[in-house]
């Protein structure tokens, strides 16, 4: 009889924890699956300047530009650099300079997105402004995400990238300065955008003379920037594996845009 009451109580035992163990995977999954549904989302800065849109493990992290005292950009638009999504943990490549971009993320509550940057990152849109300095996300600071519907998001993602620039706020274009015939040379400290005249039109060969990591955009107006010739552009970009280039060649028209980011660049004519 005291057998059959042992082996009983044991029997009883294994249950208990057999179905606290069920209860503990049950409330394991809820979490994780809420987390997940969270994940799959688009979220927003208050200021509505920075803007991720995340599905599955591939990430946008956006941030909005426009020309003012701090840019020299001509417009506005969204830069968007495609990361990807790790274990707590968002990284890939800025889409403009190409330098790393680190974070980590955590979720609250109440729908909202934390970002903590593990490293600075200053968006390559930004890089030549004159007060670069303060629009760098410094490396353990936070960005505060709030989640959108989908209409909601394209919405104010649209406004960023398409509102138009006051006129105010144009571009004054220099001319290309006084050069050989067949050649002309064009130095930049910061960005600068040069206008092509009739005289300048024809087949270039682009030469890097001096300095490193040179975005060279040419477009065919102010409504196409880069539709010509976009590259990043260093003395010795192939030979120190930077990824950039330092020759390239364009067909120049009248009223084409060149936009020098840095350096010093010789066009001469094929």
């Amino acid at each position: 009889m005291k057998k059959i009451t042992i082996i009983g109580v044991i029997a009883l035992s294994m249950l208990s924890l057999t179905a606290c163990s069920s209860n503990k995977d049950t409330a394991t999954t809820k979490v994780s699956q809420s987390e997940v549904n969270l994940k799959q989302g688009r979220f927003i800065t208050s200021d509505n300047m920075y803007f991720i849109d995340i599905h599955k493990k591939e990430v946008m992290l956006g941030v909005a530009w426009r020309q003012n005292s701090l840019l020299t950009e001509l417009g506005r638009g969204i830069q968007q650099n495609y990361l990807i999504l790790e274990d707590k943990t968002i990284v890939g490549k800025d889409s403009k300079d190409g330098k790393e971009i680190n974070v980590s993320y955590s979720f609250k509550s109440n729908n909202q997105l934390v970002l903590e940057f593990k490293k600075d990152w200053l968006p390559g849109v930004f890089k030549d402004s004159s007060e670069k300095d303060k629009l760098v996300n410094k490396s353990g600071s936070s960005l505060i995400f709030s989640s959108k519907s989908k209409k909601d998001y394209k919405k104010i993602k649209d406004t960023a990238e398409n509102k138009p620039v006051e006129s105010s706020e144009k571009i004054k274009y220099k001319s290309i300065p006084s050069h050989e015939k067949d050649k002309f040379v064009l130095t930049s400290e910061y960005t600068n955008y040069f206008r092509v005249s009739e005289s300048e039109a024809g087949t270039y060969k682009i030469k890097v003379l001096s300095g490193d990591n040179i975005l060279i955009e040419i477009g065919s107006s102010e409504n196409s920037l880069d539709d010509i010739f976009i590259e990043n552009m260093a003395l010795n970009g192939e030979k120190d594996n930077l990824g950039y280039v330092s020759e390239g060649y364009a067909t120049l028209e009248k009223g084409n845009i060149i936009n020098l980011s840095g350096g010093t660049v010789e066009f001469q004519k094929q």
